[in-house]
């Protein structure tokens, strides 16, 4: 089966190891603030339209579970 390009890519890829281009996902993002040597707070940003997109999608219920189950996965990784 042929899926788009953004399948599975809702969320970013929050792993340590992807710094930059990890904070764009289709619809979620995040920017990183840095305030002296305190530790980097994240910004998280929401495409509204990207969403509303998403949503109109025939293979949003898949894409979204496939999503989620990433970002549990990436979060598992950066735990471990």
């Amino acid at each position: 089966m042929t899926h788009k390009d953004c399948y599975g890519k809702i969320f970013p890829e929050f792993s340590s190891s992807n710094a930059e281009k990890g904070k764009l996902g289709t619809v979620f993002s995040y920017d990183d603030r840095h305030l002296g040597l305190t530790p980097p707070k994240h910004i998280a940003r929401v495409d509204h339209q990207a969403w509303d997109k998403c949503m109109k999608c025939e293979e949003f219920d898949h894409c979204y579970k496939l999503s989620t189950a990433l970002l549990l996965f990436h979060c598992a990784l950066d735990k471990s």
